[in-house]
Order: structure tokens, then sequence, then C-alpha cells
């Protein structure tokens, strides 16, 4: 009987100092993190963790995540940056065509062609940051044609109460797509449900025609100077 009740305490020493799963080593980085920017903590569950490996040549990497949320915000910056172009422009051709000797239509006039010239630098600025992304995105991809390993890419879904009024609250479920090291011990990146289904219909509405007749002229311009450099 002793022998019996050394051998129970010899596997339950073993199992409590085994390593952590990776799942219990995703939960406790992550859930401190999402359990304090709650709005009701202690309406918070969790459902479940899944795990996979990530490499440099993955679909999906934290690197790669970053370029898409950046492509998102300077188009979109871009785009509006244009609208406010056709807006000013519309501006200043109506002060333009006063010939009168008013002192307030000059300086109308002078006012919304400054206006014109700051959107158009603002808009100068963003297709230049739109292109460099695309050139470190290209050399991003050319770098990454081996298989080497990352670190890993979790998704972590959880509950929690929401309030759609002040009298109906239900528990929703929240999902977050998270890039972790190799060792488990640091988020590299992540994205939330709300954010993916932001990026889900930016790409549903995007049209690649619009943007190659903005961009197609230079962005064949650094293909050319690709194959040229590759070439010597």
């Amino acid at each position: 009987m002793k022998k019996l009740h050394f051998v129970l305490l010899s596997i339950l020493l073993v199992l409590n100092c085994s390593p952590k799963s990776r799942e219990q080593k995703v939960r406790e980085l992550v859930e401190p993190l999402i359990i304090a920017n709650l709005p009701t903590p202690e309406s918070y569950e969790f459902i479940d963790v899944q795990i996979d490996s990530c490499f440099t040549d993955s679909k999906l990497t934290a690197e790669t995540l970053e370029v898409e949320r950046a492509f998102h915000k300077l188009y979109n910056e871009y785009k509006q940056t244009q609208k406010d172009i056709e807006y000013a422009q519309s501006k200043v051709e109506i002060y333009e065509g006063y010939n009168g000797p008013s002192k307030y239509y000059k300086e109308k006039y002078k006012k919304t062609k400054a206006e014109l010239e700051k959107a158009q630098y603002k808009s100068s600025k963003a297709k230049k940051a739109i292109l460099q992304l695309y050139i470190d995105n290209r050399k991003l991809i050319e770098s990454t044609n081996n298989h080497e390993f990352l670190g890993y890419m979790a998704l972590y879904r959880y509950r929690q109460d929401f309030s759609f009024d002040s009298d109906v609250i239900k528990k929703i479920v929240n999902e977050q797509i998270l890039f972790l090291n190799q060792d488990l011990t640091e988020i590299t990146n992540s994205i939330s449900k709300f954010e993916m289904s932001k990026f889900e219909e930016f790409f549903e509405e995007f049209d690649i025609e619009d943007f190659n007749s903005e961009f197609g002229e230079e962005l064949n311009h650094i293909h050319e100077t690709w194959l040229a450099e590759e070439g010597n």
C-alpha cells in the first residue's frame, strides 16, 4: 500500500511539474490584457484558443498584417484628399471667375487657393507613402522565400456582456487573431474581430481599376527599375 501511495505521489508530482501547454501560455499572457480593457471585466468568459505555427512564407504574419493595416489607412487618406481637392478646386473656380473689385472675394480666392494647395500636398504625400509601402512590401516578399519559423498565430475567443441600449444587455462572442513570438511570451501584433470586419468591407469595395489608373504609371516604373537591376 505504501508503495502504491508512492507511485501515485510520483505521478502527481510529474503532472504538476510538467511544462505548460501552448494554450495555457497564451491564455495567461492574453487574458489579463483583455479583462483589463473590458467595460465589464466580471462578464468575461473564456471560450477557446486555437494555435498554429507561423512561418516567413505564411499567408498572414505579424508583418504582412501591419502592411495591410498601413495600406488601409493610407489609401483611405488618399481618397479623402482627392475629395478635398475636388471641393477646393470648385471653390477656386467660383472666386477666380469673379472679376469685381470686392476685397471679400479676393480674400476668399486667396484662402481657397491655399486650401487647394494644401489638399494637393497632402494627396501627393499620401501617394508617395503608398508607393513606398508597396516597395517595402515587395522587399518583404522577396526576403521571405525561405521557410523559417517566426512564432505562432492564435485565434482567441471569449464572451462578454455588451449593452445595445440602456435596457438590453447581451452576451456576445469576440475574436482576436494574435501573433506571438517563439517563446509565447510576447504579442507581436493582433487584430480584433471589429477591425477584421472593417478590412473585409474595405477590400470587398476596393476598385482595382481605379487604383491602377491612379498608381499604374508609377508602379510600372518601379517594376521596370527592378527588372533593370535584376538584369545587371
